[in-house]
């Protein structure tokens, strides 16, 4: 079933901020964020966060890929909560590293200010995007321990950017895969997103479709429950099969 609204979709899983520009939170002993949005949804994305974790913080942030709209509010996260370990691959810094595309980031994120501004969000930051560094370079397969019986694994599934990382949480089946797996257009409909490499795209897809995620987080538009379990909680989250 699809979701399409923001908050709780799964057991101590979340999303946060605008439903187009979703941040995940995974709550447990080790509070953890999956991609960063915009940098002018900052506060909207924390002050959900923060309302759910009551007086902890996140403690790592895991970026599936350097694209504007998705490492948008790191360094704002970064400024919340300064013991936050950024986490993602070796080529999302090595491109953060190069000064001509961190302005790149800049400008596409202060248009998207821009256009949010004109829609009448609030609240926005309207402090310019600032790169940053990752505390933490991730490489496929690695597994991360968060506390007591909570595994991230981590694997590389380019295609639609060279430095993509999708997510594997085996104990919940939940996977945030974003482009990886395409996005949603707002209807259910699911289209893919190669943007450099349709071959490769494709075997990475194939490697997900070997998990059995319960829970799939796509690039936009939140995400799909295979068995409907959100609808308990009463979110009204749900628009059909």
């Amino acid at each position: 079933m699809r979701i399409s609204q923001t908050g709780k979709i799964a057991e101590d899983f979340y999303v946060a901020g605008n439903p187009v520009m979703p941040v995940y939170l995974l709550d447990g002993d080790v509070p953890a964020l999956f991609d960063a949005g915009l940098s002018a949804l900052g506060p909207l994305y924390a002050a959900d966060i923060e309302d759910i974790l009551g007086g902890r913080h996140p403690e790592i942030l895991f970026l599936t890929h350097s694209h504007f709209d998705h490492i948008g509010a790191a360094g704002y996260f970064k400024k919340r909560w300064p013991d936050l370990k950024i986490a993602g691959s070796q080529k999302i810094q090595d491109i953060l590293n190069r000064p001509r595309a961190v302005e790149t980031i800049r400008l596409l994120n202060r248009e998207a200010r821009r256009q949010l501004q004109s829609l009448g969000v609030t609240p926005i930051d309207e402090a310019p995007f600032e790169g940053f560094e990752q505390g933490l370079i991730l490489h496929s397969g690695q597994i991360l321990e968060l506390g007591h019986d909570m595994q991230v694994e981590c694997m590389s599934t380019p295609g639609h950017t060279w430095d993509f990382m999708s997510y594997w949480m085996p104990e919940k089946k939940i996977l945030v895969a974003s482009e990886a797996v395409g996005c949603d257009d707002g209807t259910g409909y699911i289209y893919t997103e190669f943007l450099v490499d349709y071959d490769v795209y494709c075997r990475s897809l194939i490697e997900l479709s070997k998990l059995d995620p319960q829970v799939l987080c796509p690039g936009h538009g939140l995400g799909f429950d295979r068995q409907g379990r959100c609808g308990a909680y009463g979110t009204g989250a749900f628009t059909g099969p």
